[in-house]
């Protein structure tokens, strides 16, 4: 979505040690012939089911890692994204810069913005917004776009195959404290079931926390290597947002172009 980084540029560590896949095996239920996720993949779930009861809005930094394989480059954007709950919706913006750390003065070089299932990219230099309309693929693209951040886990199932892989411990994600002290994840695997996505991404990997917050997604595009890695630390949970923060600054001289 962004130009490549500068040639020479030295991607953070943050990218997870390759692990090796738990195994695990799914019952049917009784009398109904239908499987149930295994209990480690349900516990996760469950959590993440809780997260969502409770959830209203959150705010966090994030990095953001685009590797493109055919030139082994790294494109690194960092900035702050906020997700709040919107009736049954959930709506997300987030403010990007080139390079790893954001920007502090000035406007954000890109501006997303998810709401009533179209995704807004605004450019302010060339002052054109790219939309995109998710049409009956909606729900699934709030999905990946929001993952994670209030929208459950079993309800994943929905628009997901939906694996246990095992636990990882992650730092520089997170909370502030977790941030800085290390968190215990639990890995899960993502396959989407919509066509239109998994023309996208083949797979996702999520990492959850205790409290069934996503604090690092990888996004695997289809059969060409890349991948996106997104890490989120100073989360901040049911934070009041301002209304203002989930609308695009653009004025009357805006191109906006259909995707």
């Amino acid at each position: 979505m962004a130009a490549s980084a500068p040639a020479g540029k030295t991607p953070p560590d943050g990218s997870p040690k390759a692990q090796t896949p738990v195994a695990s095996t799914q019952a049917p239920a009784a009398g109904t012939g239908e499987t149930k996720p295994p209990a480690t993949l349900n516990s996760v779930l469950d959590a993440m089911d809780r997260q969502a009861r409770m959830f209203s809005s959150a705010r966090t930094d994030l990095l953001w890692d685009q590797y493109e394989a055919s030139v082994q480059v790294h494109d690194l954007q960092s900035g702050t994204m906020w997700i709040r709950k919107k009736g049954k919706n959930l709506e997300m913006t987030a403010n990007l810069w080139q390079g790893e750390k954001p920007g502090s003065k000035g406007a954000a070089e890109k501006y997303l913005l998810l709401s009533g299932g179209r995704v807004q990219v605004f450019q302010p230099k060339v002052n054109q917004v790219l939309e995109y309309d998710t049409g009956k693929d909606r729900q699934a693209f709030e999905s990946f776009l929001v993952l994670g951040f209030g929208g459950g886990g079993h309800a994943l199932l929905d628009q997901f195959s939906v694996r246990y892989v095992g636990q990882e411990t992650l730092k520089g994600v997170g909370t502030e404290p977790e941030s800085h002290q290390g968190v215990s994840t639990e890995k899960l695997e993502l396959i989407p079931k919509s066509s239109k996505v998994k023309g996208m991404f083949e797979r996702i990997e999520l990492w959850i926390n205790p409290a069934g917050v996503s604090v690092q997604q990888k996004f695997y595009e289809t059969a060409n290597g890349n991948f996106r890695l997104v890490r989120y630390s100073n989360i901040g949970l049911n934070v009041k947002v301002k209304d203002d923060v989930f609308k695009l600054k653009t004025n009357s001289s805006t191109q906006t172009v259909d995707r």
